[in-house]
């Protein structure tokens, strides 16, 4: 039958969540895939991953933010992710560089071989799988809308999401 509500306890664990799992405090955590890398190196040893991709695969990278927002500072978050989507282009044709740099300026980022491998999950996890989306950045409405549905069947959000009335594509760079 497997579990029920009743069979968990969720327990908040923090940013640190593998610290707790590899002290024993807990059973499970949820995390990133750099998250698990980094669980690794500091010990995690042998573990049961389940990749939430092979039950629902959403993309998570995603900037949310209010309707006042949205409406007064849309230069303002034009320049963001214009920076960014550069940023994660420059980090994706540069790892190693991007490796050695992190060094210097990251604050966890002081082994440059796991910062590789930290980035090049980041940079996997950048790209579309899809070859017809090739710009970073954009997003897939029919994908985003299945998720949602997925997400009210099993009572985790109340109401029924039109995604196409909330997601909007105004800031993604053109070719």
């Amino acid at each position: 039958m497997g579990l029920t509500e009743k069979d968990v306890t969720i327990v908040e664990t923090g940013l640190l969540n593998f610290a707790p799992l590899i002290q024993g405090q807990v059973d499970a955590t949820a995390a990133t895939d750099t998250g698990l890398e980094l669980g690794r190196q500091k010990g995690l040893g042998e573990v049961n991953v389940m990749e939430v991709k092979e039950y629902l695969n959403l993309p998570s990278d995603l900037y949310v933010m209010t309707e006042k927002t949205y409406q007064e500072k849309k230069e303002v978050i034009n320049r963001f992710l214009e920076g960014y989507q550069n940023s994660t282009q420059w980090m994706i044709d540069n790892p190693e560089e991007a490796a050695s740099l992190a060094v210097k300026y990251a604050i966890d980022g002081k082994d440059e071989n796991i910062n590789l491998k930290v980035i090049n999950l980041r940079n996997v996890s950048s790209l579309s799988s899809n070859p017809k989306e090739e710009m970073l950045g954009e997003l897939n409405l029919e994908i985003l809308q299945k998720g949602a549905d997925v997400y009210q069947r099993l009572g985790l959000i109340n109401n029924k999401l039109d995604m196409s009335k909330v997601v909007v594509d105004d800031f993604i760079l053109k070719k």
